[in-house]
């Protein structure tokens, strides 16, 4: 069956059945973030069993004539304990005329080799999928939150959608909350931290948000609860240590290996630190063998960070593609993810 989102609260929090088995986890969130009056797009709900049987495939051309982001929602995904961050396939901006081609990507995903690592390590069940439809409009700014408490967090931000943020493909404006200047991004003249602090306090959960601005008005595209909490950076003062951002606690040495594609992966052995430009979902099982993560790009809130603070181990965002040249070229290196600074320790002893 395809839905748009009932507004009713007590569907929000019906004991009799786990809403997040029907509708999967993105969904729930969105449906709490509407139940408490917080703007989202015009959205529409595939559920686990209309996906399953194709029950909503002759919905799909009662449709108005936009284009969509299709997202996944599975019944594992955006929960308390494992985020799933990245695992399952979106795409955006697609044409009324190719959903059903999009809907099937994100099916489909539910069964590649990252979700079944991940699955495993963290010994979950297996996912099902439902799937979120949203109008999609390319947005001015795009950005993610993540709470550290209720009065407190973190927010990243950049230009256009926020899908090359979230998987570290550029390193981001970020601002730490609370902030005693308004040198900050806003929309309708209200900080977004501000306005994140509020969806935290009226949810009382410390939380996990994406958002953009659309025509100037903010928009929620995603709640869920916090997987991990943030650990205060440490002052490091290492004038020989280069110096990224802090995403994942943690001091680590070992051999670093750089990686230009994921599917070099052949040469990474368990417990070495992973060098790379920046990571998406593919990456998980690398990730998983990595005693430390060091990205040229992305921030505190990427992909990246997020499954390095689950899998607890020390990651350093945004170092710099040319100390990632450089470290590469060691034989062992220390990563800090206290204070978000990677030192050489051993150096090649021949080098062309």
């Amino acid at each position: 069956m395809l839905d748009e989102f009932v507004t009713d609260p007590q569907w929000v929090t019906m004991l009799k059945y786990d809403m997040a088995l029907i509708v999967g986890g993105k969904n729930l969130g969105l449906a709490k973030l509407k139940a408490n009056g917080f703007n989202i797009p015009e959205t529409y709900v595939i559920t686990v069993n209309s996906l399953k049987n194709e029950l909503y495939v002759n919905k799909l051309k009662e449709l108005a004539n936009y284009n969509y982001s299709v997202r996944s929602s599975a019944t594992t995904e955006d929960n308390e304990k494992q985020s799933f961050a990245g695992m399952f396939t979106s795409v955006l901006d697609v044409p009324k005329d190719d959903l059903l081609d999009a809907v099937e990507k994100v099916r489909q995903s539910v069964d590649s080799d990252r979700v079944l690592a991940y699955s495993s390590h963290f010994e979950t069940k297996k996912p099902e999928m439902s799937v979120v439809l949203q109008k999609f409009k390319e947005p001015e700014y795009s950005g993610v939150w993540i709470g550290n408490d209720l009065n407190t967090g973190y927010l990243e931000w950049t230009e256009g959608n926020g899908e090359k943020l979230v998987f570290g493909k550029v390193k981001p404006t970020s601002e730490n909350w609370p902030l005693d200047n308004d040198d900050v991004i806003k929309a309708e003249g209200i900080p977004i931290g501000k306005s994140c602090l509020e969806v935290q306090k009226q949810l009382n959960s410390s939380s996990d948000l994406e958002w953009c601005i659309l025509d100037g008005e903010l928009v929620w595209l995603q709640y869920r609860p916090v997987t991990k909490t943030i650990d205060k950076v440490q002052e490091d003062s290492d004038k020989d240590a280069y110096s990224g951002i802090a995403a994942s606690a943690g001091i680590v040495q070992g051999k670093p290996i750089y990686l230009e594609d994921v599917d070099d992966g052949d040469i990474f052995e368990e417990d070495d630190i992973l060098l790379t430009d920046y990571t998406d979902p593919d990456w998980v099982p690398i990730m998983l063998r990595s005693s430390a993560i060091i990205t040229a790009e992305g921030g505190f809130l990427s992909h990246t960070a997020i499954i390095s603070r689950e899998l607890g181990i020390p990651c350093v965002t945004g170092l710099g593609y040319k100390a990632i040249s450089e470290l590469s070229k060691a034989d062992m290196i220390e990563v800090n993810g206290n204070s978000g600074k990677v030192k050489t320790l051993q150096i090649h002893k021949t080098k062309k």
